[in-house]
């Protein structure tokens, strides 16, 4: 059934501010670094369409991205998160889940896209930086990926008759 998918949804939770509440550090990546958020919606729109993700996979010359490292995503949403219990933490948070429906996923490819993604929304490069990763094909030239904490896989769809 592996094999058999469809599309795929991914969710990445991520909270921004000063500290981190301790009952979310479970559950979503902290980024403590200032952000932003229309620089970051617009980084991960540049990963819409289908693209070769040679530089957001850790595994290039093993398994399937050694096969074909090709991959479509077809939608990805930055969605802001209005948590009231949460506005008592100094400096205030904004929590935000990233979302994707890909057609499916290198190894560590998510977590790679939002480390770019975040790379480039906290004043490391400009929106320009994307695309030069996509021309590299290379994930040495890529920034570190995003941790685990945050990553869900969401939802998957399969073929009606499966």
């Amino acid at each position: 059934s592996i094999h058999s998918s469809q599309s795929k949804i991914y969710s990445y939770k991520c909270l921004f501010g000063r500290s981190m509440h301790p009952l979310e550090r479970h559950f979503r990546t902290f980024e403590y670094r200032k952000c932003d958020f229309e620089v970051l919606e617009a980084a991960l729109k540049k990963f819409e369409g289908t693209h070769d993700f040679s530089a957001f996979t850790n595994s290039q010359d093993k398994g399937i991205a050694s096969v074909n490292p090709v991959r479509t995503v077809y939608e990805v949403q930055l969605i802001r998160e209005d948590r009231s219990d949460l506005e008592f933490i100094d400096g205030g948070v904004s929590l935000y889940t990233i979302e994707f429906h890909i057609s499916g996923a290198l190894y560590r490819m998510i977590r790679n896209i939002v480390g770019a993604a975040l790379h480039v929304a906290t004043g490391n490069e400009n929106l320009d930086y994307v695309d030069e990763l996509f021309h590299a094909k290379d994930r040495k030239k890529a920034p570190k990926a995003a941790p685990a904490t945050g990553l869900t896989l969401e939802k998957i769809y399969y073929p009606d008759n499966y």
